[in-house]
C-alpha cells in the first residue's frame, strides 16, 4: 500500500483534509474533504463552533478512509492565539471566543502599568496585536475570573482538536509561542509574565516540540465522537498511525 499523509488545514472560514503522497519523486496532493467554518454569536461574544469543528475533523478522517487511504500520520493546522480552558475532566469551560471579537480592544493600555509592552516584547519577541492570547486571557480574567479559577488546563485550538482525537493534552511550541507568554530564549512558559498578570500557572502544561507524536483513537471510536453525548473511551489506536506535527529532524520526534 502506498504511503500517504493527511493534513487537516483549518482557516477562519473553511477547512480541508488533504492527502499527500509521493509518486515517482513528485509530491501529489488530493483533497478528500472540505467543510465550512463559521463564527457564532454567544453570550455577547463572537465564538468558534468547536463541536462543529471536531465533527468535521472526524468526518474528514472517515472520508479519507472511505476513499481508500490509510495515512501514516495526521497533522492539524489552524489559526493561532485562540484557546480553550478545560476542567479536571477535560470539559471546556466557558465559550471559545474568537480573535475577531472586540473584548481585547483596550487591554494593552490597561496592562501597561503592570507589564509594559516593551518588557513583554523583550521577553517574548511577539509583536503587538490586540487579539494576542495574553490580552485575551486578561480580558477573560476581567470578565469571568471564575472561569480561570476553575480551569485545570489551557489548550490552543489545534491542541484541543488533537486532544479530542487522542485523549492526550499537549501544548505544541509553535502555537504556544504566539500567546506572548513563552520566553523567546527559554522556549518555555515565562513565569514572570504569568505571575505579573495574575494568571494561574498550573493551567499551562509542558510544551512539546514540533514532531511530537500523539496516539489516535481507533476510527470506530472516533466516529462515536460525532455524538457529543457519546465520546470515545481511550483505546490502543490505529496500528502505525499517529497524530504528528511537522518535524524538522527525526530527533525532534518524541513520544508522549
Amino acid at each position: 500500500m502506498q504511503t500517504c499523509y493527511l493534513a487537516v488545514d483549518i482557516g477562519a472560514s473553511s477547512g480541508r483534509h488533504i492527502i499527500g503522497t509521493v509518486e515517482h519523486g513528485v509530491m501529489a496532493l488530493h483533497e478528500v474533504y472540505r467543510f465550512e467554518n463559521r463564527l457564532i454569536e454567544k453570550n455577547g461574544h463572537l465564538c468558534w463552533d468547536m463541536e462543529g469543528l471536531v465533527q468535521n475533523v472526524i468526518e474528514g478522517l472517515k472520508a479519507a478512509h472511505d476513499a481508500g487511504y490509510t495515512p501514516t500520520t495526521v497533522g492539524i493546522d489552524t489559526w493561532a492565539v485562540d484557546f480553550l480552558l478545560l476542567d479536571a475532566d477535560g470539559t471546556p469551560i466557558g465559550d471559545p471566543v474568537a480573535y475577531r471579537d472586540g473584548r481585547t480592544a483596550a487591554m494593552r493600555e490597561e496592562l501597561e502599568p503592570i507589564l509594559p509592552f516593551t518588557k513583554l516584547y523583550a521577553r517574548t519577541g511577539i509583536q503587538y496585536q490586540s487579539f494576542n492570547t495574553v490580552y485575551q486571557l486578561c480580558a477573560l480574567k476581567k470578565e469571568h475570573p471564575e472561569q480561570l479559577a476553575a480551569a485545570k488546563h489551557f489548550l490552543m485550538v489545534p491542541d484541543y482538536l488533537n486532544y479530542r482525537l487522542t485523549g492526550v493534552m499537549a501544548n505544541e511550541y509553535t502555537n504556544a509561542s504566539t500567546t506572548a507568554l513563552v520566553g523567546a530564549i527559554s522556549k518555555d512558559w515565562d513565569d514572570e509574565i504569568i505571575n505579573r498578570l495574575g494568571l494561574p500557572r498550573k493551567i499551562f502544561g509542558r510544551i512539546s516540540t514540533p514532531g511530537t507524536k500523539l496516539e489516535l483513537y481507533p476510527l470506530d471510536l472516533l466516529a462515536k465522537d460525532i455524538d457529543p453525548g457519546n465520546p470515545p473511551a481511550p483505546g490502543s489506536g490505529f496500528g502505525g498511525i499517529t497524530l504528528a506535527y511537522n518535524a524538522i529532524t527525526k530527533e525532534e520526534v518524541v513520544e508522549i
